[in-house]
């Protein structure tokens, strides 16, 4: 096998560039899950503590919008 076909994959930088990639699956993810759960399955809007989890995810997907502005915006957190 010739070097150059898996160089990109075995170079430490190239490591370090695709691990440090920003992932934002579970942020997303999660909230949907539970959100597509309850739609499923509205009989469990019935339970006491539902609204616990619905609280947390709306709340999930406030903070990665939060983040996602964050981080798209030129000037804030200390960027110029």
């Amino acid at each position: 096998m010739s070097g150059s076909t898996f160089s990109s994959v075995s170079s430490p930088s190239s490591y370090w560039q695709v691990s440090r990639a920003p992932r934002y699956s579970l942020l997303f993810a999660l909230p949907l899950l539970v959100f597509l759960g309850f739609l499923l399955r509205p009989s469990l809007l019935d339970n006491n503590h539902a609204w616990i989890a619905l609280a947390i995810a709306f709340g999930t997907l406030v903070l990665l919008a939060l983040i996602l502005v964050v981080t798209g915006h030129p000037k804030l957190a200390g960027r110029f």
